[in-house]
């Protein structure tokens, strides 16, 4: 499962109010499935001006928090999580995650270095 996918094509499962491939065009917040995916992807806003042009789910910035509940709830046990952020997301004990990784990610001059955050379901 892809959240926040923008264009991804051929990813499988993909949850983006904008996108116009994407299997689900609902805010993240409202997917009520449990358990079902082996891998979560999510790569969302994290400033107010990539919030508003990608997407319209929300005024404010999606926290890193719920975007790691919503992973975990939707991950099945013992699937990965890949969030990435310009944070390090502590590891939420009672979200029944564990950090696996870290890894830095450079987009190239001028730009911050970004986090891959890589969490396994409990």
């Amino acid at each position: 499962m892809w959240l926040f996918c923008g264009t991804v094509v051929g990813a499988g499962d993909s949850c983006d109010l904008n996108a116009p491939g994407a299997t689900y065009k609902v805010p993240f917040t409202s997917l009520s499935m449990r358990s079902r995916y082996t891998r979560v992807i999510a790569d969302p806003p994290y400033t107010t001006g990539f919030s508003q042009a990608w997407t319209t789910q929300q005024k404010h910035v999606p926290k890193p928090k719920d975007v790691l509940r919503v992973s975990a709830r939707i991950c099945q046990k013992g699937g990965l999580i890949f969030i990435l952020h310009i944070l390090v997301i502590p590891a939420y004990k009672e979200l029944g995650v564990s950090r696996v990784a870290l890894h830095p990610v450079l987009c190239g001059p001028n730009n911050s270095i970004r986090v891959l955050n890589v969490f396994q379901k409990l």
